[in-house]
């Protein structure tokens, strides 16, 4: 109950020990208990917040396992980000620098589960390149898309980088396009790395703000890297493959594809 936990409890639900240690069911249960019983209002709004986060994670397994009760882990997600929203949205979020409000946090993934999830359709991306020039995702529909928010300060990126180098080079001449995100404060080391590592597709910068930049923002990326796999349609087919996965969802892709447009024919 006491109205300094909050900051404690903001922390402790964005990085929860995992379900298989000891400490997850305690860790839960003081959340709980905050919320509940603690008299500061802006305490029991880290603890919702923190109950919304563990919902979100729930829907996020499912989805990547594909599982039958996505739908209803997506909804009960929502409804508890929505309900931070509606009754802590003012307060501030307790975790970093305590300038964003748990209602700005809440919006970020209400976005995610109603736009970005499998199924939906990709909001359109516009920016530039890193050599200045403009240009959208949209100029590539028709096409099979693999969208990668990726910096040179990431090492899982840079670990990707070989993979996506052969992916691109062995679908040179298909229906098909990777398009980076780069999350670097710094423009030069984000062209650097790509001429370092040799990587020949475009990539959106996301401005001086790096990894806080709106492109990020705008499809609610806080995991680099964070990996799109569109069909052409754009429709969001796959999210966060392994490099195995990605040659695999990419091609079944394309084998739609082909078929969609022999059967014009």
């Amino acid at each position: 109950a006491h109205p300094k936990i909050g900051k404690i409890i903001a922390w402790l639900g964005y990085y929860p020990p995992s379900e298989t240690v000891d400490s997850y069911k305690a860790s839960y249960a003081l959340i709980h208990a905050v919320a509940e019983k603690n008299p500061d209002r802006t305490a029991r709004g880290q603890a919702e917040m923190s109950l919304a986060w563990q919902a979100g994670a729930k829907f996020a397994v499912a989805e990547y396992k594909k599982s039958p009760d996505l739908e209803k882990l997506a909804g009960e997600a929502e409804n508890a980000f929505q309900k931070v929203l509606d009754d802590y949205g003012d307060c501030y979020w307790l975790k970093g620098d305590g300038k964003k409000t748990l209602g700005e946090e809440a919006k970020q993934e209400i976005l995610e589960l109603r736009h970005l999830r499998v199924g939906k359709t990709a909001p359109d991306i516009e920016g530039e390149n890193l050599d200045g020039t403009k240009f959208k995702l949209g100029d590539s529909n028709g096409k099979i898309r693999v969208v990668v928010y990726w910096a040179s300060w990431c090492g899982p990126c840079m670990a990707m980088v070989p993979h996506e180098k052969k992916l691109v080079a062995r679908l040179k001449d298909r229906p098909f396009v990777l398009i980076g995100v780069n999350g670097d404060e710094d423009l030069k080391k984000a062209k650097q790395a790509v001429a370092d590592h040799e990587m020949t597709w475009a990539s959106f910068w996301n401005g001086p703000k790096g990894p806080a930049g709106p492109l990020a923002r705008a499809w609610n990326v806080r995991l680099w890297p964070t990996i799109y796999v569109l069909d052409d349609r754009g429709v969001i087919r796959f999210k966060n493959p392994t490099s195995k996965e990605l040659n695999a969802a990419v091609d079944e892709l394309l084998e739609e594809l082909d078929k969609k447009v022999k059967d014009r024919k």
